[in-house]
């Protein structure tokens, strides 16, 4: 047979057409061409590549071959050998005089069936690709487990090498390797620059990287050594698990490098490191968090060595002293091996969850020179104020100015002279605990909660007092917890009174939760005044305890159950409502528009931009999304379903319809527990932004009474069903709905 289709004859064009059309080509497709004929080969290669590298991957079950290209190494494409016979369809093609079967994938993979000659195949195929894109390989990757030795020849030289497996590497296989393999990396003689030079390119690496080139030999120590390395601290933790030494750097000394160090055997790949003639087995670990490295060393043996040879090195390059010095003394019964190692420091801090025995206190503040020292995170040694205004300046946070606040009266009046900027203070209380925040800045984005428990301190905590009540604390990040045994209300109102003083600002909202809060009047009379009172509750709440709530706290705004309460006077047009109360604005045009109909024209009246409506309809449940913005990137839900509310609710009216409504972030929950209300909320909303529907989805599995619903969506424009039958229902819903396109199960009809 004969193909009639037209050949364009591209190895004819001019040198500079073919190369403008090749340069199009991706890698694999490049590839592809060089396998042709040799000719085709010499073409590929007088190519510019751009950016590339070669990895290649060897264990028991298969080989990969990864050619890594782009400015930034972000195209891959995947070689990958098996040792199996190949299968569906595949193609031929020719490596370096050898046929082997290829089959390709949609994402950027190629898979070679190599039967039996997988070693001379591997060859073949990394020859080929060094050969046609000029470059070396990279990094070569052994997993070792049951496998490595048949391979070793067809790679004799690479520029990093690294072995791993699950099972530990015999000495013996890691010199056969090393003979066996030479590196090419690139040679560059940093030593033998001039002295200004090598600052000058030494400057540009982070500490961990310096920490590095200290270790290779004592020259390069010393030249690591004379740098100016900045503002940096050190400091040491210890329990009886592991120590973890921190290196902290930069100008606001907010750059991180963790050196974790544990008794246990290593695992996974790992490099040797010596440390004041200490051999040690390290590991360089990713950190979640950003500008931070984290390093682990293995010490089966000798731990309490190791980590005086770490120590003593960061100290003598870096040229500064142990900053902190922390023992968690919880299950740690050989601490006094440790106490040797750190003969100094700044501070020394103490921690246990259990009382700390005077004998323990003794020695380690006998055999440590410290200047300050801090027993269960109540700081012992005085510090001067002028230390603490300094401290106060470099941190502007609400919870260090708290803090600081708590020192002294002197304190408490430098915080009471800030300008705190935007600040708001709110007060939670339920039957379980009581919750303070302070939310600050322009937009209220920095929030710290105070959290008050009637219960006994546990784990670390300090104390502080306030108003004249000593109080335990503790604290995570922008998170304090008190802990008030026998005193909680006492304690409640000296902490919020302490707040309101120091930073000049008045409770905003004052908010009790009154499920099974039998006690709230004795925190009643803590809080005489505020801006908002709101109570809420899943039961309802008695008259009662809403009129001794309004009688007994000053206030300018009342909510119940998240609705602002309103005295409605007899006399009212049907567009005006007066209320004794100014309400809150509403925070969308949506909860503007469901005020009165005179609120709908305003909405209306507005441009709204791009906005798309889109309906989905289940078997229980009807969401229906509004799509605006821009580029269609914002998105309002509203979820309706048959069951009753629950929670804090609100009451809102669209087209005559009254629900129950509930908001959370980005999403609106209807109840409807009459009847669903889908029709009154879709005409609301096509009225409200003048949009017709968009999508309207039918899922019909399990969902026999959808015809109900048809009737409520006459017009849209997509109108898609999810279901594989029958074709009743297909044909039922294209007659009852008129539409412009037609999906079924995502495909147009």
């Amino acid at each position: 047979m004969t193909s009639n289709t037209t050949k364009f004859r591209l190895l004819y064009l001019p040198r500079l057409a073919l190369e403008s059309v090749l340069s199009n080509f991706d890698h694999l497709e490049r590839f592809e061409l060089s396998t042709c004929s040799k000719r085709c080969k010499r073409i590929v290669k007088l190519l510019k590549h751009g950016c590339t590298e070669i990895d290649v991957k060897l264990n028991r079950r298969f080989t990969s071959v990864t050619v890594s290209s782009g400015s930034m190494f972000k195209e891959y494409t995947w070689f990958h050998l098996l040792n199996k016979p190949g299968h569906d369809k595949h193609q031929f093609i020719t490596l370096n005089g050898r046929i082997v079967r290829m089959k390709k994938d949609n994402r950027r993979i190629v898979f070679f069936y190599c039967s039996g000659r997988l070693t001379v195949d591997t060859k073949a195929l990394v020859d080929h690709l060094m050969d046609t894109f000029r470059v070396s390989i990279k990094t070569l990757t052994f997993e070792m487990d049951y496998f490595y030795r048949h391979f070793v020849q067809c790679f004799p030289k690479c520029e990093n090498l690294r072995i791993s497996g699950v099972w530990p590497i015999s000495e013996e296989e890691i010199t056969y390797l090393k003979e066996h393999m030479t590196s090419n990396a690139p040679k560059f003689r940093l030593l033998h620059l001039p002295r200004l030079a090598l600052k000058s390119v030494l400057s540009n690496f982070d500490h961990l990287e310096r920490f590095e080139i200290s270790t290779c030999s004592k020259r390069c120590k010393r030249v690591v050594e004379s740098l100016k390395h900045g503002c940096i601290e050190i400091g040491v933790q210890i329990n009886h698990r592991l120590t973890s030494v921190t290196v902290i750097s930069g100008s606001t000394l907010k750059e991180y490098t963790w050196f974790h160090l544990f008794k246990s055997p290593p695992s996974g790949d790992h490099q040797f490191v010596t440390l004041n003639g200490r051999t040690i087995r390290m590991t360089k670990d990713s950190s979640m968090l950003e500008n931070s490295k984290s390093v682990s060393f293995y010490c089966p043996r000798e731990l309490t060595l190791d980590i005086k040879a770490l120590v003593n090195h960061l100290v003598e390059i870096f040229r500064v002293p142990i900053k902190i010095l922390r023992f968690d003394m919880d299950d740690f019964y050989d601490y006094r091996d440790f106490v040797q190692c750190f003969p100094k420091c700044d501070n020394l801090k103490i921690y246990r969850t259990r009382p700390i025995s005077v004998e323990d206190k003794t020695y380690i503040k006998e055999h440590n020179d410290v200047e300050y020292y801090e027993i269960s995170a109540s700081l012992s040694a005085s510090i001067g104020l002028r230390e603490r205004i300094k401290q106060f300046r470099s941190f502007r946070s609400q919870l260090f100015k708290f803090e600081f606040s708590t020192c002294s009266k002197r304190c408490k009046l430098v915080v009471k002279s800030l300008r705190n900027g935007c600040t708001e203070i709110d007060v939670q209380l339920n039957h379980r605990l009581t919750s303070v925040s302070v939310n600050s800045d322009s937009e209220f984005k920095e929030c710290t909660w105070f959290h008050l428990f009637n219960a006994p301190g546990c784990g670390n905590h300090q104390f502080l007092t306030l108003n004249g009540r000593t109080i335990r604390m503790t604290k995570n990040p922008r998170n304090v917890c008190f802990y008030c045994s026998g005193g909680l209300t006492v304690d409640t109102k000296a902490l919020v009174d302490h707040l309101v003083e120091t930073f000049r600002v008045p409770i905003k909202i004052l908010e009790f939760e009154m499920d099974y809060f039998d006690h709230y009047r004795d925190f009643v009379q803590c809080f005489p005044k505020c801006d908002i009172l709101r109570i809420s509750g899943v039961w309802p709440i008695p008259e009662e305890d809403i009129t001794y709530l309004k009688e007994h706290v000053e206030h300018n705004h009342f909510y119940k159950n998240g609705n602002l309460n309103k005295n409605i006077s007899t006399s009212y047009r049907e567009d005006d409502v007066e209320c004794s109360e100014s309400p809150a604005p509403p925070s969308t045009p949506f909860e503007l528009s469901t005020c009165s109909k005179r609120c709908k024209q305003i909405v209306e009246s507005l441009k709204h931009g791009c906005t798309e409506i889109e309906v989905e309809l289940f078997n229980g449940l009807t969401s229906v999304t509004v799509i605006s913005g821009r580029n269609l990137k914002e998105y309002t839900r509203f979820h309706l379903s048959e069951s009753p509310a629950c929670g804090n609710h609100q009451f809102v009216t669209f087209n005559g319809r009254t629900v129950r409504m509930r908001k959370t972030r980005g999403t609106v929950c209807i109840y409807c527990s009459e009847g669903l209300t889908v029709k009154a909320l879709v005409d609301h909303l096509v009225e409200t932004f003048k949009v017709p529907i968009k999508t309207l989805k039918f899922f019909l599995h399990g969902f026999d009474d959808y015809r109900n619903f048809v009737q409520c969506f006459p017009k849209c424009d997509n109108l898609k069903i999810y279901r594989t039958w029958p074709e009743e229902d297909f044909t039922y819903l294209k007659e009852h709905v008129e539409h412009k396109h037609f999906y079924i199960n995502g495909y147009l009809q």
